[in-house]
């Protein structure tokens, strides 16, 4: 799956939207639900626009008690079917950030990987508004859709199998457009084909007082007892 990513580059990340000023942070987990920037096309407008969107999609039925650790992420094989996404399936966004976290399981120890690209990375997502029936108050939520994992991400994500869902600049326009099929999400859901930079970092301990906005958490940190046995991938 995916929980944590980085969004340090803000102002490179959405230049092309004009924005600047955001908040630079390393490693930000979805459990927090933390609030991003994500592009999205309105149903009845021709441009993209920005919005500011929580992490954990709140569907418009939702009620108080809903979980929404239950929907920082989405599966792709599933999206059509799931209550909790079917109904935002049409409302299509991307979320452009500078990488993700994700864990190799090795016996009883994990080892933490950075993943990222030389340029942002545009995660594909839905998006959902949401009000609240006492208040009125409006909320805009989104969810990161996973795919099976492929290629290195096989290897890092040994466990559950799972990477986001990666989008080039082609696919991420196509991926904005009104009124696609069925059958053209489906394709445009595809696990990432292209190649993907990655090294292991320190481990993050959840439970301590983790400074997000510090570059040291994305740094390289080698394993030697992890490097020895898999010399050909680092």
């Amino acid at each position: 799956m995916c929980y944590n990513v980085s969004a340090h580059d803000t102002e490179r990340a959405y230049k092309h939207l004009k924005i600047s000023g955001l908040n630079q942070v390393y490693y930000l987990p979805g459990f927090i639900f933390p609030k991003l920037p994500t592009i999205v096309k309105p149903e009845d407008e021709d441009d993209i626009k920005f919005k500011i969107a929580s992490w954990g999609l709140l569907p418009f039925w939702a009620k108080d008690d809903f979980n929404r650790n239950l929907t920082l992420n989405a599966r792709s094989e599933t999206i059509f079917h799931k209550p909790a996404f079917r109904g935002s399936v049409k409302n299509r966004c991307i979320i452009p950030v500078d990488g993700f976290f994700e864990w190799r399981h090795e016996g009883k120890k994990t080892y933490p990987f950075f993943i990222y690209l030389d340029s942002s990375m545009l995660l594909g997502g839905l998006f959902a508004c949401h009000t609240n029936k006492d208040t009125g108050e409006m909320q805009s939520t989104f969810t990161l859709i996973t795919t099976q994992a492929v290629g290195i991400m096989s290897y890092i994500h040994n466990e559950k199998q799972r990477m986001p869902l990666i989008l080039d600049e082609q696919k991420a326009n196509f991926w904005l457009e009104k009124d696609l099929s069925k059958s053209t999400v489906e394709e445009l859901m595809q696990p990432y084909a292209g190649e993907l930079k990655y090294h292991t970092i320190k481990r993050i301990n959840p439970k301590a007082d983790i400074k997000y906005e510090s570059k040291e958490i994305i740094q390289k940190f080698e394993y030697p007892e992890l490097n020895s046995n898999n010399n050909s991938l680092f």
